[in-house]
């Protein structure tokens, strides 16, 4: 196995699980750093704890950072960095979980487009509330002061901000977020144009310096830094690397396929809920199939089991039983549904993942046929679930191959490190990289 010279810093945020620091070197893979996020709630408002974000960042830059290392980033593909002038005021910054549907709405009427025409505009970003139009209507009612003519230059990505404080003072933000978001010059030109946003025209929406992708900046230190790029992305690169679907795992369940050039978005797709990530090798149809995994912890948590008691159990008997329906493993009193009808907690659970994995099978052949692409015959498992033994059988059960890659359950940090290995040219190719990374063991 090819080996490499440089230390890797990993920083990932994410809005629910909050900022995590992993280093990757030739000793191995370790957590330097983990804070949850201490958002400022006021009501409907909630505020970016900016003051914490920068001293958090300034540490990482000061005490973790060493001379030639490698700074990769990630962050969900939401949330706006409002670029104030040189000594402006500074106003609260709204985090998306402020914004509500009728936000979007309002928006979408003041820039008379709906919201099929907001997502084949955007290149077929998720046309959801949180989106920069759903972001700029909630800052508008929440917070009316932040959107000063006088103090704004321009309106991008969050990332942006994390690209400044790591890089060391460099403006911009990279395309795969752009893309992400909805906000590609010629995007945020047809969207916003002739639409203000309190004092804000339409023209300084997604306005800024853009750092192409693998772009390596110098940062602190002369480390290497990589524009902060959207997490899920990156994430997906570690099962991509090993064939065309994923199945990505966690609270929400999802699938991702990698397509041609020639598979746009369309009416078609919008109808069926298809949004298109990344560009180019990372270019995916990606779809939300159903937040199964706050109700999975609630069915074994109720029988007192570990997630590893439970898969272990599960595994053993999933060829015995039948998969629940949707409308079942979706019910809301499902962990009492199961012990009234399941003797035995572990097919129970054996049954709930198997009607999981025939809805996940199900969701990928509706892809496939939307897209007119090849149905699904082999897919690599990312996130939580890849460690799932029982989950692994229930879709093989239902005729897949099943790939479970290295890194899989850590597989943000891991493909954001690969990449940046990746373009620092330190490996000719993404999967190379992620062969050479030690494992992250939790």
């Amino acid at each position: 196995m090819a080996q490499f010279n440089s230390r890797v810093i990993s920083i990932v945020l994410g809005a629910t699980t909050g900022l995590s620091v992993v280093s990757y070197d030739k000793d191995g893979a370790r957590i330097l750093l983990e804070e949850k996020i201490p958002w400022i709630i006021d009501g409907p408002l909630w505020e970016w704890p900016i003051q914490w974000l920068a001293d958090t960042l300034d540490q990482i830059t000061k005490n973790i950072v060493e001379p030639g290392d490698i700074v990769v980033s990630g962050m969900w593909g939401a949330d706006l960095l409002f670029c104030l002038r040189m000594g402006g005021t500074t106003y609260p910054l709204p985090h998306y979980r402020s914004v509500t549907e009728a936000d979007l709405e309002n928006a979408l009427a003041k820039v008379g487009r709906t919201r099929e025409e907001m997502y084949l505009l955007s290149g077929g970003a998720a046309a959801a509330f949180y989106q920069p139009l759903g972001i700029l209507a909630a800052t508008e009612r929440l917070c009316p002061e932040l959107l000063s003519v006088s103090d704004i230059l321009g309106v991008v990505p969050f990332s942006g901000l994390i690209n400044w404080k790591l890089s060391g003072g460099i403006p911009g933000h990279d395309e795969t977020m752009r893309q992400s978001m909805g906000l590609h010059a010629s995007t945020a030109a047809s969207i916003y144009a002739g639409a203000n946003f309190g004092a804000i025209p339409g023209e300084m929406i997604g306005a800024g310096p853009i750092l192409e992708d693998g772009a390596v900046m110098s940062g602190y230190k002369s480390s290497r830094v990589l524009a902060t790029s959207h997490d899920s992305v990156l994430s997906r690169l570690v099962g991509l690397t090993e064939c065309n679907w994923v199945f990505w795992t966690g609270s929400w369940l999802g699938t991702t396929v990698r397509i041609p050039d020639n598979v746009v978005p369309t009416s078609t797709t919008f109808k069926a809920n298809i949004n298109f990530e990344g560009l180019g090798p990372t270019r995916a149809a990606v779809t939300n199939t159903g937040m199964f995994g706050p109700m999975y912890k609630e069915l074994i948590g109720h029988f007192d089991l570990s997630y590893c008691e439970a898969s272990e159990s599960a595994a053993e008997v999933v060829r015995l039983v039948e998969p629940l329906p949707l409308e079942t493993i979706l019910a809301p009193n499902l962990p009492a549904w199961v012990c009234t009808n399941f003797k035995d907690p572990s097919k129970g659970i054996a049954a709930y993942l198997r009607g999981v994995a025939v809805a996940m099978v199900h969701e990928a052949d509706r892809v496939a046929e939307t897209l007119q692409i090849p149905l699904i015959c082999k897919v690599a498992i990312t996130g939580g679930w890849a460690e799932n033994a029982a989950f692994v059988k229930a879709l093989e059960f239902s005729g897949l191959d099943v790939v479970v890659p290295r890194h899989a359950s850590s597989s943000t940090h891991a493909g954001l490190a690969a990449n940046g290995l990746y373009y620092c040219k330190e490996f000719d190719s993404v999967k190379e990289a992620l062969n050479a990374l030690p494992e992250l063991v939790s």
